[in-house]
């Protein structure tokens, strides 16, 4: 699908009220872009679950992880069912994510 992105942006905010956008390339990014997906804070990485792709949908885990001001793509691993379409949080423990509803394949 012509209309999914795979781009990843950040906004960069500062003191006086401005923000400006910027477009990241990094190391290992996932390789299509996709929609419906999620993307928390859990520890020192952002993780990325799910979607749908132009073929169905990913069954992928990936974190973004920051360090020493680097960042890079790695894939976790791969769920047993492919989801899109749900709510997710953190908890307050850093290492656990909560999801509920959505789409599963």
């Amino acid at each position: 699908n012509g209309n999914l992105l795979k781009d990843l942006r950040l906004l960069q905010l500062d003191p006086e009220g401005g923000a400006v956008w910027s477009e990241k390339a990094l190391p290992g990014a996932p390789g299509f872009g996709r929609a419906g997906h999620s993307f928390v804070p859990v520890g020192a990485s952002m993780v990325l679950v799910g979607g749908y792709y132009a073929v169905g949908l990913d069954h992928g885990v990936w974190a973004l992880k920051h360090a020493d001001g680097d960042a890079t793509w790695s894939q976790n691993f791969r769920s047993t069912v492919g989801v899109q379409g749900y709510a997710q949080a953190t908890g307050n423990i850093a290492s656990r994510m909560y999801m509920i509803g959505g789409n599963r394949q």
